[in-house]
């Protein structure tokens, strides 16, 4: 199992989040896949049933690259456990599209995190993600000149 969730892992930076191949998604992501992020809470969402899937996870990179488009992530650690993997992880970029609410500022970010997977039957069955959104949506605003949520 550890040699099978590395290798999602990999697949997942490599072919997904770097590479842009959106259909790898169909493979990576379970058809029930859900994501657990406190920065962006299911209930707050205009449909919380949409955030499950392979689709779900398209859509995610579309509006993360559109903000962000030369954004890479690289993978700094991976622990696998039986069916669950924990991945810590860097991304860096450039603000160029809306993000938050936040104009493009043309700022150069670095945003990290930690990932827990649950994998089942060779796919991400669901995720909890750890991040510094808040720290990135703040220092984004002060990149921009507003301090304060609009």
């Amino acid at each position: 199992m550890a040699t099978e969730a590395r290798a999602l892992i990999e697949r997942l930076f490599t072919e997904f989040w770097n590479g842009g191949t959106l259909a790898a998604a169909d493979e990576l992501f379970a058809p029930d896949f859900v994501v657990h992020n406190e920065a962006f809470p299911r209930e707050a969402a205009p449909d919380p049933s949409m955030q499950r899937g392979p689709q779900f996870m398209k859509t995610s990179w579309q509006a993360i690259h559109a903000a962000f488009p030369d954004l890479r992530f690289r993978y700094d650690d991976v622990t696998v456990e039986g069916d669950r993997a924990a991945c810590r992880w860097t991304s860096q970029g450039t603000h160029r599209g809306e993000f938050a609410g936040i104009a493009a500022t043309g700022h150069r970010v670095s945003y990290s995190g930690i990932t827990l997977f649950h994998l089942g039957d060779g796919q991400f069955s669901e995720a909890w993600v750890a991040d510094n959104t808040l720290a990135l949506i703040q220092e984004l605003r002060a990149a921009s000149g507003t301090t304060h949520p609009r």
